[in-house]
């Protein structure tokens, strides 16, 4: 592409200085769209606008992060005629993405769709035009997600070099990752990945990759390159709500890297196989720890983002001659979307709905608008959404999730509504495996009172909580496995938790095999591979021994960071108390070796790990003597509900005669209607109001 020369032009400075902000025109039809075009320019960004029907395409949608909201730059905009006839506000990160996209080689077309210059940011046509998201990336002729300028050190021209021999390398994996239905289930059975070694060339001891030395100068592009390729796999851009439908509506989608284009599916790849272990460990832990992400959560979290778009997109893509609807028929219920995509990042927490409607299969018949007007809060529009569910679904799912997001101590709005709080969110219970009530749909439509304001639901209140720990915490260390003071906090939160119900309840084979399927939240046809000595519940005593020892030789490890002699102690006479229930099946000196598990207790011990259910959950007994995981911090006296149509107890806590929902329960002895065994429903439920 020809640059047009600085001589044809005064400085960039005074053209600046000469131009006022540029006026939009308005939007002439429903279905109209602005689109741009790039002009050559050399040390200045200058576009045109025009508007088109979005039916007609032709255009390329740019997905980007917009990054620090002020906007420093300027693009000039011409008119018609080509003169310049005003400027629009730029962020640096759309600054850098226009130079890049202009110097792009690989871009023949200059022709745009870029919203933050083609919706006007300042006027009333912000709605219309979020709602119309769908259509305008549906029918772009491509997407180009922007993943940064590309600088010219070292280390990225390593990262470039090592992206292409690592995705060629490994390429007979691509079949076997899309098999599976989780990147958490690729991570089970990576043992059967037909391609499990890095080429040779790229194989370093340990002492050099963990200080970054190549073996000859020739090959130390590779050792260089791994830092940036972690920084480009779990770059920002992988953190943005809006790319899950950016790149789920057009199957034409490319990746740019400073004026290269890429391939789009090459830099979620490394993700994946960053996440399951198929690049030298040292360097994910290392990363993990020093990432600079804003986000609370780990890196792997991003992956199984990653893989979801990317398993999504290849099902589209392998599945589209024979599915009539296009990518619609893929697509699950608004709900389940933001379940999924919960810690992703959006500037507007209404953008949590707003962002996901044109990939959700339930987006018409909920019947939601886009509306960013100032007297929209986010708590409304939350709470339309709620009631807009809770009218149409056969079921009380959206409970568990409203639970989960909301603080139960926040009486400013409904606790049965979603209200989307801050990271970390609490850990929930998977579905399909409760059946709490005999009724497992809605047999009676829920009711609202006051405004919407109170919920009306048939069902009971079958226990109390008589003892409760308090919630474990967990910091951004402990879900990176940084060693520091915030892991020893939550693991000495954990061991606290669980010693303090087995000290009350007493260390019996059937309480501690309870605690540990509460601990991860398990039902009864779950069964650990038998050892050939113990019986099933002897084995899941196994499991919560090997969970124990594992973490007291955490805490061990960190005596020097802070001590934890109490907690220290209870484990220690915890692990000789179950050692002792075992002591015909094991062989473990609990107090010399301390530090030292076997190779059984290390795979109980991850498969504890695998399912755990204890971010800021609460272990805690019932009235009846029954072991409770609950969300949040639960109290004493707080009631344990049964609620036709939900596939789970909730915890509410009484406030006068009526409720307020604190989060779900999973209580081993209530999850499959022992409390309505030889009673029928409709004469011993009643109405329960949630505030």
């Amino acid at each position: 592409m020809r640059l047009e020369s600085k001589s044809n032009f005064k400085s960039t400075e005074e053209v600046l200085n000469a131009l006022t902000r540029y006026q939009y025109e308005p939007l002439r039809g429903s279905d109209n769209i602005r689109i741009l075009t790039l002009h050559a320019t050399e040390d200045h960004i200058e576009c045109s606008l025009q508007q088109i029907d979005v039916s007609d395409g032709g255009y390329q949608a740019l997905s980007y992060v917009w990054g620090n909201p002020a906007k420093p730059f300027r693009a000039i905009v011409r008119g018609d005629d080509g003169s310049r006839i005003g400027y629009i506000p730029l962020t640096a990160n759309l600054k850098d993405a226009f130079g890049d996209l202009r110097d792009a080689e690989g871009l023949q077309s200059k022709v745009f769709w870029i919203d933050q210059i083609c919706i006007d940011q300042e006027g009333d046509e912000k709605n219309h035009q979020v709602a119309m998201m769908g259509a305008i990336y549906k029918n772009s002729a491509r997407v180009i997600t922007y993943i940064g300028p590309s600088g010219d050190d070292e280390e990225e021209k390593a990262a470039m070099k090592l992206l292409a021999r690592l995705y060629e390398h490994f390429e007979e994996n691509y079949e076997f990752l899309f098999k599976h239905s989780s990147l958490s289930e690729v991570y089970r059975r990576k043992s059967e990945f037909p391609v499990k070694e890095l080429p040779k060339e790229l194989q370093y001891s340990d002492d050099e990759r963990m200080n970054f030395r190549g073996k000859t100068d020739e090959d130390a592009y590779v050792v260089q390159g791994w830092r940036r390729l972690f920084e480009l796999a779990f770059g920002k851009w992988t953190e943005r709500l809006w790319i899950v439908q950016e790149q789920l509506l057009n199957s034409e989608t490319s990746m740019l890297r400073g004026p290269l284009l890429l391939p789009w599916d090459t830099i979620p790849v490394m993700a994946m196989l960053f996440f399951s272990e198929l690049f030298p460990n040292a360097h994910y832990l290392r990363f993990n720890q020093e990432y600079g992400s804003q986000s609370y959560l780990a890196p792997g979290y991003f992956a199984c983002s990653l893989y979801s778009i990317w398993y999504n997109r290849k099902k589209l893509n392998t599945l589209k001659p024979r599915i009539a609807g296009g990518p619609d028929e893929l697509f699950v219920p608004t709900l389940s979307n933001m379940a999924f995509y919960q810690g992703l990042i959006c500037h507007d927490p209404r953008d949590r709905i707003y962002g996901l409607l044109a990939i959700s299969s339930d987006a018409k018949e909920l019947g939601i608008i886009s509306d960013y007007s100032v007297d929209r809060t986010a708590s409304s529009v939350y709470l339309d959404f709620s009631v807009r569910v809770l009218q149409r679904w056969k079921d009380l799912e959206l409970l568990a999730y409203a639970s989960r997001w909301s603080n139960p101590s926040d009486i400013t709005v409904p606790s049965w509504a979603i209200n989307i709080p801050p990271l970390p969110l609490p850990d929930i219970a998977p579905y399909g495996v409760l059946a709490p009530h005999a009724y497992s749909s809605l047999e009676i439509r829920p009711r609202f009172i006051l405004d919407y304001s109170v919920v009306v639901l048939k069902g009971r209140v079958i226990d109390y909580i008589a003892m409760s720990a308090s919630p474990v915490e967990t910091s951004r260390s402990f879900e990176v496995g940084v060693l520091d003071a915030g892991y020893l906090r939550s693991v000495t939160q954990v061991l606290s938790g669980l010693s303090n119900v087995l000290f009350h309840l007493g260390i019996t084979l059937e309480n501690a095999c309870s605690l540990c399927r509460a601990i991860m939240a398990l039902d009864p046809a779950w069964s650990p591979a038998l050892h050939e000595k113990r019986s099933p519940i002897e084995q899941t005593v196994f499991h919560l021994l090997s969970l124990y020892r594992y973490l007291l030789s955490v805490i061990s490890r960190a005596s020097d960071i802070c001590s934890a002699t109490h907690i220290t102690e209870d484990c220690v006479k915890v692990i000789q108390e179950l050692a002792g229930l075992l002591k015909n099946t094991i062989n473990v000196d609990v107090l010399s070796a301390l530090d030292e598990l076997s190779l059984e207790e290390k795979e109980a011990n991850a498969e504890v790990y695998r399912h755990q259910v204890i971010r800021a959950r609460s272990f805690c007994v019932t009235k009846q003597n029954l072991i409770c995981n609950g969300m949040h911090e639960v109290q004493e006296g707080d009631a344990i509900a049964a609620l036709q149509g939900a596939e789970r107890l909730y915890i509410l806590r009484p406030v006068g005669d009526r409720y307020r929902l604190v989060g779900d329960a999973f209580i081993p002895g209530l999850n499959f209607g022992e409390a309505y065994e030889g009673l029928d429903p409709d004469e011993v439920d009643y109405d329960i109001e949630i505030m």
